[in-house]
């Protein structure tokens, strides 16, 4: 078996805030399969940021182990830093200079040739814009430019933190496509991200965390396939068609002029039931699970609904 990109164990971080000392961390376990887009989620200060700080030894956990491409961390972080990109809280370039010459200083920091920078930019589509300095660049290609540095790092693990928040459509389309391209490379890539859809567009594993703790993990297609079979159903007398239902044991709702059911192995015994009381359906839909409810079932919030703020140590 493969060694996970990324195996965290009963780690615990504990900053001190006005209120006492407050447990960013309470005992997470949090395993990053090799090779794949591992989606990493959270509301607010369930303590996402502060994992990806730690693995990148922007501050130390109080206890608990973590390893990362098989190192021990903190200890041997210095092993594999020139293996891992990182976009956690914004791109960490000079300001100043060129998105090119910033690319320029990393690969001569690495002993790589200065010509896999144009490499990089080109399959990022900087090109030009990376003569800009770093400052005056927009939020979409100063994400690039940070992608363009796993690119020169020739990177076995890129760690992504809200990676596309402040982009446009058009942008997280071609950002989306930019990170297929770096994992067809072999790169493991741990994405967390508010957006659930593009969670499970893009990712074939998650880990789902809440009050620092997993709350679940495994391959996205599992998760929700774990929710009950559910079905929409539109008929001329909803109310007497949900009152049928609910003796006969479903689980139904009203959802506009729809209802929705659940509890049933095959949506044909919906429709007998109702055709036996004189009830005929005019639209039978499955509806498909997604991420996003089983999110929602799962930590009782909205992916942005919890007010809490990532503590700062």
């Amino acid at each position: 078996m493969t060694e996970p990109a990324i195996q965290i164990e009963g780690l615990r971080k504990v900053y001190r805030g006005l209120g006492g000392r407050i447990a960013a961390l309470d005992g997470l376990d949090l395993t990053v399969p090799t090779g794949g887009i591992h989606g990493f989620l959270g509301p607010n200060g369930a303590g996402k940021t502060t994992t990806l700080r730690l693995l990148l030894g922007l501050t130390r956990p109080n206890s608990g182990t973590m390893h990362m491409l098989g190192q021990p961390l903190p200890d041997r972080l210095l092993d594999v830093i020139d293996n891992v990109g990182a976009l956690i809280e914004g791109p960490l370039f000079s300001r100043s200079i060129s998105g090119r010459k910033n690319l320029q200083l990393l690969a001569r920091s690495m002993g790589r040739p200065v010509k896999v920078v144009d490499t990089a930019l080109e399959q990022v589509g900087l090109g030009k814009d990376a003569k800009r300095s770093f400052r005056s660049m927009t939020t979409a290609q100063q994400q690039r430019l940070g992608i363009a540095s796993a690119l020169v790092k020739d990177a076995a693990l890129v760690l992504l933190d809200e990676p596309t928040d402040s982009l446009d459509p058009a942008d997280t389309d071609n950002f989306r496509t930019i990170l297929r391209e770096l994992n067809d490379r072999g790169t493991t890539v741990l994405l967390s991200s508010h957006d659930l859809a593009e969670v499970q567009q893009l990712c074939t594993t998650v880990s789902i965390i809440g009050d620092g703790k997993l709350l679940a993990e495994g391959k996205v297609e599992d998760l929700v396939g774990e929710r009950a079979a559910r079905t929409a159903v539109r008929v001329d007398s909803p109310d007497q068609a949900l009152s049928l239902l609910e003796k006969a044991l479903y689980d139904v709702h009203r959802d506009g002029d729809m209802l929705v059911v659940q509890g049933h192995e095959r949506p044909e015994e919906i429709t007998k039931i109702l055709a036996q009381a004189g009830l005929f359906v005019s639209e039978l839909s499955a509806i498909r699970p997604n991420l996003h409810d089983y999110y929602l079932e799962l930590t009782g919030h909205e992916p942005r609904e919890d007010p809490r703020e990532e503590v700062a140590p």
